[in-house]
């Protein structure tokens, strides 16, 4: 049996029965549905961000120095495809910047031939995805604590390919290629303590393929042909570490 009420009066009262159903209906939507988003800040040069938002490359970059220096928290950069060249750093939060910035992503996009192409090294929080990080100096891509690191291809480095602090996440990267600098490095990833290291690829490294320090979590990332070690713990004699299904001869 079907219950439904049917109002009564002439066809006046029934207009004016649709007409309230119908504003009840639109109000109702309108607390569910989200806010309109306002669109990224394109960014056409490089240059310092001092506000929180979401910003995207509007075409590729040159620098002489570094390119896009963060100076606020919460900031997302969409490197939409496109390229930043230059020979400082690439994306970073400077050094004589507050310390423990927080809440950047930074997507999509090449790096290449920086002295470091990603350094957040000084931030909180960070989220790397999708980068080509290619033919960097010193680093390709250094992210600070509770970091999450995930789907970047690095060739090429000078001395580390990519680098977190404590309690990170770095998942399904491909590191390859890290040449030995000035410090004699060559290390393909290099984490601290606390971190999930699952599913890299980090082959033909010049010195370690993955350099872990304890206690962290290792598992299904493959490592050969690195002259320092395929998967190296530290301390030597490693306590806490956990490794599952490596290949890592």
């Amino acid at each position: 049996m079907t219950l439904y009420y049917r109002p009564q009066g002439g066809t006046a009262m029934k207009k004016r029965y649709c007409f309230t159903l119908t504003l009840l209906l639109a109000l109702s939507l309108a607390v569910y549905l989200p806010e309109a988003t306002a669109a990224p800040t394109q960014i056409s040069a490089c240059q310092k961000v001092t506000r929180s938002g979401s910003y995207q490359l509007a075409r590729n970059l040159t620098a002489a120095g570094n390119c896009i220096v963060l100076a606020a928290d919460f900031v997302t950069i969409d490197l939409n495809g496109f390229t930043i060249t230059g020979n400082g750093t690439g994306i970073a939060v400077l050094t004589d910047q507050q310390a423990n910035r927080r809440g950047y992503v930074v997507r999509r996009g090449m790096i290449t031939n920086f002295k470091r192409g990603v350094d957040l090294g000084n931030a909180l929080d960070a989220v790397i995805e999708g980068v080509y990080a290619a033919e960097n100096t010193e680093v390709g891509i250094y992210a600070g604590y509770s970091s999450i690191v995930t789907g970047n291809v690095v060739r090429g480095s000078g001395e580390v390919g990519i680098e977190t602090l404590d309690g990170s996440i770095v998942r399904g990267n491909a590191v390859i290629g890290t040449k030995k600098g000035a410090l004699g490095l060559g290390n393909g990833i290099v984490v601290n303590r606390g971190t999930l290291v699952s599913d890299n690829t980090s082959n033909f490294n010049a010195g370690h393929g993955i350099y872990v320090t304890c206690p962290s979590n290792i598992t299904g990332n493959t490592a050969i042909n690195n002259s320092d070690g395929n998967i190296s713990l530290n301390p030597a004699t490693p306590t806490g570490c956990s490794q599952n299904n490596n290949v890592a001869p």
